[in-house]
């Protein structure tokens, strides 16, 4: 699927912090030089760790793997983002392929980006990423007094793992402690165009969150609906005691 270079729209994600590198198409001629091994090897780094930055930033994942057009032999399904202090540099896992074997140049800023963040999985990594949601998440008022609604009508103030995702996004992840193996994610999203708050539930293995799946019966959900759903969602758990090893 094409985006263009350092456009503020991608597969996974879009908003005017946001830009995109990489989302490349046999029909589109794109910029090229010889491949930097640095480069290469940074970007390999940050494709292996996507898994940081779906957690740290609730990124939404695209299912299934997609084919390299320019060759048909390499085949790769993970995305992941490389954030700085107000922008988000999302790319498909692809790039670094398309970096070292088809002499794709990436614009330079991404570049300077890539290299300046800290490795994935730091913990100067994930300050990092909390600085860039806290500058998302301040620009939108009303996600954070939302998120305040949802919990204090829920009463859920343990058990859970919060996140201030980029585009304008609230993720609220609460852990099951009857099955611990499974986390629930309810994400709020802003709709940047109307200025309305919708809302999403769905389900992740634990550690897994990458194959995070939407359900089925709570499609996109208007703001007046989301605490009351959120709430009944969640009942069952509210007085159960928690597993030794629930965090």
């Amino acid at each position: 699927m094409y985006f263009p270079d350092l456009g503020t729209d991608t597969q996974i994600l879009g908003g005017p912090h946001v830009r995109a590198v990489g989302w490349l198409d046999a029909s589109v001629p794109f910029a090229t030089s010889p491949p930097g091994e640095a480069l290469v090897d940074r970007l390999s780094l940050f494709r292996s760790a996507s898994a940081h930055a779906v957690e740290a930033l609730s990124l939404w994942v695209a299912g299934g793997p997609h084919r390299c057009q320019f060759c048909e032999r390499h085949h790769d399904g993970v995305n992941f983002a490389v954030p700085a202090e107000t922008l988000l540099y999302v790319c498909p896992g692809m790039v670094g392929h398309y970096v070292g074997v088809h002499r794709y140049s990436p614009p330079k800023e991404f570049v300077e980006a890539i290299f300046d963040c800290p490795d994935p999985g730091t913990t100067d990594y994930f300050e990092r990423c909390f600085r860039f949601n806290e500058h998302v998440a301040n620009k939108h008022p009303a996600l954070r007094s939302f998120l305040a609604r949802v919990l204090a009508n829920t009463g859920l103030a343990s058990g859970r793992k919060l996140a201030l995702g980029p585009g304008g996004a609230c993720s609220i992840w609460l852990r099951d402690h009857g099955t611990p193996e499974r986390e629930t994610r309810v994400q709020i999203t802003l709709d940047e165009h109307t200025g309305s708050l919708f809302g999403r539930v769905g389900h992740a293995p634990r550690h897994r969150s990458e194959e995070f799946v939407v359900d089925d019966e709570f499609p996109r959900l208007s703001l007046e609906t989301v605490t009351a759903i959120v709430a009944e969602r969640f009942k069952p758990y509210r007085h159960r005691k928690a597993r030794p090893d629930a965090v």
